[in-house]
């Protein structure tokens, strides 16, 4: 097979299976087969032979066909898709200088023999990043009431002004409730399980957060402003979702410092990140952040540089923003980290603030979108992750992330030993078959320890029935659970959410309790068989790829 033809395998298989999701109806063996077969024909002459434009029309064919035979409107989808992802696939496949087999390991088309990637040999910094002053705690507060902490976690809004009621919910397409879509079903008031946010549900949410009694004291935003309709995304739409919903939520929340971090849906083409071709979303990033909270400069100064930054929120406690898209499977910039020194300095960074954290006797809490652990995550993302929370489980009281729509755990456990717990809010999105939700976590105000969390949800099928009955006024955002009621934990240690997954073994009936909330109690997901129990305790158990691989395999 010729050069032109390992193009197009190459970029419609990376994107259809992996950005998209689409299964291709090939084994992992021969997946890794072709790979190695296409890439050393790529590695050998890609550079000199061949460019994007050369074999665009073969490239949206071969997509279109693939598309098609899945259900979807390949031919509507594909264009703008193959143009948005086609052209930096390019780039990456050029700049590339390694063995076909590496690539192919890289991309996880082929299994890896040996662990030889080590991510943690850190050997650039940015210059200055760390210049900030950091303050000492200060260990007499004199709290004036004792109750505790709440910390408001928004995730994966999704925002979607195309949003129309009566609109199709079933059109072939990655997204659909819009105006002039083709299909069945019929888009309701406030949304519905197959689409994005309409702004009616958003108002709905606001207007509840407005009147919480009491306020919360902390809100962390972890990511995903725009919706999904990636075959008609621009860098115009994107920072326009991203700039929009900083507006609103200033605007509806005045009161309110929210922190966020960097979702993969703010980039274009969406997942796709490096930050010496991101430099103008990272520059507007700084920029429509500060209205949500007052950046230190050194923050600004890591921000700007890879999407990152800390500071410290009060007295005795940090907060960590890492940028996951460094680590995120479907970002095949990632291919490239090894000549990126901001990744070397993300990581550089988060030890260095771990590190000056216990000297100045601070707690830290880490947000991020993508979980370490996710099946999303490329493999030595986790596997940095995991030691370094590790050896600082002393200071990390909280690892809160969005990302899978889902409501999720993962125990942090190395050496026989429980370190810490990754905490995954679902999101407030219906898309992937789920109700609209927030969650609020109570942390003790003098230790600064979690000690519960609250979760939300509002009844998607129900308030649109209500909305079709003219009874908008009974919808109710509604307590789903209190986490250690339900899950009968004595407290919110990692010793005990691993002994939960270890009576998820036993007890299938509590096993399908937390299955159940993984969807927001939707009722959309009927069957959990053997091989989905298995799945499910095992994604509780495994904080890196790694372990989910082997817990899996």
């Amino acid at each position: 097979m010729g050069l032109r033809a390992a193009s197009l395998f190459i970029i419609t298989s990376f994107f259809l299976s992996v950005v998209l999701g689409v299964p291709l109806p090939r084994t992992q063996q021969s997946l890794c087969r072709l790979c190695l077969r296409f890439t050393e024909k790529l590695v050998n002459g890609i550079q000199s032979n061949k460019t994007y434009e050369d074999v665009r029309p073969e490239v949206i064919d071969l997509c279109a066909k693939i598309l098609n035979a899945e259900g979807y409107r390949g031919r509507v989808l594909c264009p703008g898709v193959m143009d948005s992802y086609g052209p930096p696939s390019f780039y990456i496949l050029s700049e590339l200088l390694l063995p076909p087999r590496e690539i192919c390991e890289r991309l996880e088309f082929c299994r890896k023999h040996t662990n030889d990637h080590v991510i943690n040999q850190v050997n650039h910094v940015i210059s200055d990043i760390l210049n900030a002053e950091w303050r000492h705690s200060n260990h007499n507060i004199n709290y004036r009431r004792l109750q505790p902490i709440r910390i408001l976690q928004l995730t994966d809004i999704h925002l979607d002004h195309k949003y129309k009621v009566g609109t199709p919910v079933d059109c072939g397409m990655f997204t659909c409730c819009h105006e002039g879509m083709n299909g069945s079903g019929k888009a309701g008031q406030y949304g519905d399980y197959a689409c994005d946010l309409p702004i009616a549900t958003l108002d709905l949410l606001t207007d509840h957060l407005q009147q919480l009694n009491p306020q919360p004291d902390i809100i962390v935003y972890t990511g995903d402003n725009p919706p999904h309709d990636n075959w008609e995304e621009s860098w115009q739409s994107q920072t326009n979702s991203t700039n929009f919903l900083v507006k609103y939520l200033s605007t509806k929340l005045p009161n309110q410092t929210i922190y966020p971090a960097m979702g993969n849906h703010e980039t274009f083409p969406e997942s796709f990140y490096y930050p010496p071709r991101y430099r103008n979303l990272t520059d507007a990033l700084a920029e429509f952040w500060q209205r949500w909270v007052e950046l230190p400069e050194n923050a600004l100064q890591t921000i700007r540089a890879g999407g990152f930054y800390t500071m410290l929120i009060r007295p005795g406690l940090r907060l960590m923003s890492i940028n996951t898209d460094f680590g995120y499977l479907f970002n095949f910039y990632t291919l490239l980290n090894d000549k990126t020194p901001e990744f070397f300095s993300q990581q550089k960074w988060m030890e260095e603030t771990l590190a000056l954290s216990v000297r100045n006797g601070e707690k830290v809490i880490i947000i991020g979108h993508i979980a370490p652990g996710h099946q999303s995550s490329i493999t030595s993302y986790g596997d940095f992750y995991v030691p370094v929370v590790a050896k600082y489980r002393d200071i990390i009281v909280g690892q809160f992330f969005g990302h899978s729509h889902d409501d999720q755990f993962e125990v942090i456990h190395l050496n026989g030993n429980a370190a810490g717990v990754v905490y995954i809010a679902p999101s407030v999105t219906p898309r992937t078959d789920i109700n609209p939700s927030y969650r609020v976590y109570m942390m003790d105000p003098m230790t600064f320890h979690l000690i519960d969390y609250k979760q939300y949800h509002m009844n998607l099928t129900e308030a649109n029935i209500l909305a079709e009955q003219n009874r908008t006024d009974e919808i109710k955002w509604k307590l789903a659970y209190t986490a250690r009621e339900e899950y009968d934990l004595p407290d919110f240690t990692p010793n005990s959410w691993w002994n939960l997954t270890e009576r998820f073994k036993h007890n299938s009936s509590l096993l399908l309790q937390y299955w159940k909330h993984k969807y927001a109690d939707s009722n959309v997901h009927h069957t959990c068989d053997k091989s989905c129990r298995r799945d499910l305790i095992c994604s509780t158990r495994s904080a890196s790829k790694t372990q989910l691989n082997e817990c899996t395999l």
